[in-house]
């Protein structure tokens, strides 16, 4: 998921800095809490606040979506250069 979104980040920015931002401020902070908390209190207390199952439907959902969007974007020669 957070490849996708590096890839449509990287489609949208224009110039470095935008891509920079993007990736320091939303995707490293995705990639460091995803999950943590709740893994946490399921290794150590047995329990969570939602089934794991709910989990993996909503990440492959968005997995999906995520890469249906890059391969429109790419495909349609949106924001590449020529």
């Amino acid at each position: 998921m957070f490849s996708l979104l590096g890839v449509v980040g990287g489609l949208w920015a224009q110039k470095m800095d935008q891509q920079t931002a993007a990736t320091n401020f939303i995707i490293a902070p995705l990639t460091l809490l995803s999950g943590t908390l709740d893994g946490f209190q399921h290794g150590f207390a047995g329990t969570s606040e939602a089934p794991p199952e709910v989990g993996i439907a909503v990440v492959l959902n968005a997995n999906i979506l995520l890469g249906v969007l890059c391969y429109r974007l790419l495909a349609s020669g949106w924001c590449l250069r020529q």
